[in-house]
């Protein structure tokens, strides 16, 4: 059966002329408010309590997301695969049992995951990629002292042949086991602090694509240059993001299949989440992150977008009503959600702080995906939903 979506990506220069639409941010209605989204990580939550708190207090949640996978662990045995089980999900079974509790409570049911970045600093779990080099990706000073960045985690290697597969095999065997699920929460960015793209496989495989060693194109492309090395730069960027595009449509499409052969009945969702404000921003920083949404917006490869905010920036509301814009301007009818993290570049962060000025601003999009990561952002969380359910959208609860 069709997923009735296009066969090919949509045109550049398509997307040259949505994006000159920035400027004109205010002359289109912002997305309304709608149920929430709650993303629940293991081991530090309890996901059966946290749906009954759910559903004994009547809290404002359309769905919710469960982590499959953090600190190369799974909740569910991947064979052939790179994938560890988490101790005491041997049979998969815990998920199963979530599942079927938050379908009763009417909920939907999303599996999140970071498919490249393999553990944060925040994270209890052991570092999986810290004692495997050669899954890592590095930075480009790695070519002169093998250095990573463990500023915002570790990061595996898109175009380490090893990961991809096993990316697949997770998305495959997700759908094999849990054909119920509602869709995918899926984050598939590089590191925001240190420019990755240097490991051996990624070199290797531009240099089968381009016969260029991207070392060689260190001297990234600037505003005042127009020459030849720009162009080559250039080009090697939009194979950064070609690339990154081409694992995350792989992964979807494994799960979809897996989960219409297992006998899924209705569509399968994929939420993308990502730093909107990059797509405002030049090539580079899009290429840098492997962060480029819009392509897979207009192609239809994701249902509903999830964008955090780059707090660390001048203007990070002003960015991110930009980001609301674009995706109104698309006439996709694509949800886009606002992002409260708890986990700012490798630092916990407070959920509030995010939510504040986009509240005060109106630019919470269809609603808020809350992301903590600790007992303490949990509660935090859950009372911010409490303050939702008194006034939707409203002041934060004192």
């Amino acid at each position: 059966m069709g997923t009735g979506k296009p066969a090919g990506p949509v045109p550049r220069r398509m997307l040259f002329r949505t994006l000159c639409l920035l400027p004109v941010l205010c002359a289109s209605p912002l997305l309304a408010d709608g149920p929430h989204v709650l993303r629940l990580h293991l081991p530090a939550m309890d996901v059966a309590s946290v749906l009954r708190t759910i559903a004994d207090e009547d809290l404002p949640v359309g769905t919710v997301v469960i982590d499959i996978c953090a600190g190369g662990m799974t909740l569910f045995p991947v064979e052939d695969s790179l994938f560890i089980t988490r101790p005491g999900h041997e049979d998969g079974a815990a998920l199963a049992q979530w599942i079927d509790q938050a379908h009763a409570q009417g909920l939907r049911v999303f599996a999140g995951a970071s498919l490249l970045r393999w553990w944060t600093p925040m994270s209890a779990d052991p570092d999986p990629v810290g004692a495997r080099p050669d899954l890592q990706d590095v930075w480009e000073s790695g070519r002169q002292g093998g250095c990573t960045s463990v500023h915002d985690g570790r990061f595996a290697s898109p175009w380490h042949a090893r990961v991809q597969s096993s990316l697949v095999a997770l998305a495959r065997e997700l759908g094999r086991r849990y054909p119920n699920l509602d869709g995918l929460y899926l984050d598939a960015s590089l590191s925001s602090t240190s420019f990755t793209g240097f490991s051996e496989p990624a070199r290797l495989a531009y240099i089968q694509a381009a016969a260029i060693d991207p070392v060689d194109l260190i001297e990234l492309p600037r505003p005042d240059r127009d020459d030849h090395s720009t162009d080559r730069a250039n080009a090697w960027l939009e194979w950064r993001l070609s690339e990154g595009s081409s694992l995350l449509r792989a992964v979807i499409a494994a799960f979809r299949e897996s989960a219409r052969a297992a006998g899924a009945e209705g569509p399968k969702d994929t939420t993308y989440e990502t730093t909107g404000a990059f797509s405002t921003l030049q090539r580079l920083v899009k290429a840098w992150c492997l962060e480029d949404w819009l392509p897979l917006v207009l192609d239809q490869q994701v249902d509903a977008l999830a964008f955090r905010l780059a707090l660390h920036h001048q203007d990070p509301v002003g960015e991110h009503r930009a980001v609301l814009d674009v995706v109104g301007r698309s006439r996709t009818g694509t949800p886009a959600f606002t992002v409260l993290s708890g986990c700012l570049r490798g630092a916990p962060a407070s959920l509030r702080d995010t939510y504040e000025p986009v509240a005060a601003k109106g630019l919470l999009g269809a609603g808020c995906v809350l992301d903590p990561y600790t007992d303490d952002q949990l509660a935090e969380a859950l009372q911010l939903l409490r303050s939702f359910r008194v006034t939707p959208g409203g002041p934060v609860a004192p």
